[in-house]
């Protein structure tokens, strides 16, 4: 993108700045934790949690449509009915600490309801950062690993208990039920490669806009510093001419 044209283009310092701060932040806040076990767990198994930990996006198919901002979704939450017909569950902050405690750190957990009531389903918000992605899909393999993820949902086989959960994509956000209905609400549908691109964009025109703010400062310098100098040469006139008068003046008098 043209940084000279378009409304998207005018990026302020204040942007600039806060993005130095948060690039500075991270550099001195990497720090990465490693939880060894007592069964001798290979280095293989380590690197990979380190690869994991520093690159959030490493193993993504980086063309597949995600929903954006990231977002998990929840089924079969627990409801009851009420005399009135409607339904009725468990509030969203319940959820929303539980997988805080997990570690995978969402924002909130929105439950959906309808004119029915609670729908036994609910969304979660995670941060829209890489970070943010990698904590939805943490909470994503958690639940596959249990056998509650999509296609465990999705499977033709007993009734299901418990949670079930993952990350929305494609399908979800195209279905016409209260979640689909949702999540085209609140995002969109994107790939990791068309953010980094994004990204990589937005941070070439910040580089830009950088670039252009230090030489205009640099060029103001050299007007004051041109503005000094002929001040300086004015001034040394002046009291060569003052002297000079001076000298006239004794001269004159003696």
């Amino acid at each position: 993108m043209d940084i000279s044209s378009g409304d998207d283009s005018d990026i302020s310092e204040s942007e600039i700045e806060e993005y130095e701060d948060k690039s500075s932040e991270k550099l001195k806040n990497r720090n990465y934790k490693i939880k060894v076990s007592d069964d001798n767990t290979s280095s293989s198994s380590l690197n990979a949690a380190l690869v994991a930990k520093e690159d959030p996006v490493s193993g993504c198919n980086h063309d597949e449509k995600i929903v954006w901002p990231w977002t998990g979704v929840f089924v079969n939450i627990p409801t009851k009915k009420l005399s009135d017909g409607r339904s009725v569950g468990g509030s969203g902050s319940k959820l929303r600490d539980e997988l805080t405690r997990r570690g995978f750190n969402p924002i909130r957990v929105h439950p959906l309801w309808n004119f029915r009531g609670h729908s036994g389903t609910a969304v979660v918000e995670f941060h829209k950062d890489w970070p943010g992605l990698h904590n939805a899909l943490s909470f994503e393999k958690a639940y596959e690993a249990d056998h509650h993820g999509r296609k465990d949902w999705f499977a033709n086989n007993a009734v299901k208990e418990g949670l079930y959960a993952w990350v929305a994509r494609a399908d979800d956000y195209k279905s016409s039920a209260i979640i689909g209905e949702h999540l085209r609400k609140i995002g969109d549908l994107k790939t990791i490669s068309e953010l980094m691109e994004e990204e990589a964009r937005k941070q070439e025109r910040l580089v830009m806009n950088l670039n252009n703010i230090i030489e205009t400062k640099n060029k103001h310098i050299q007007e004051m510093e041109q503005k000094c100098s002929e001040t300086s040469k004015f001034l040394e006139a002046l009291m060569e001419e003052k002297d000079n008068l001076s000298l006239a003046y004794n001269e004159g008098v003696f």
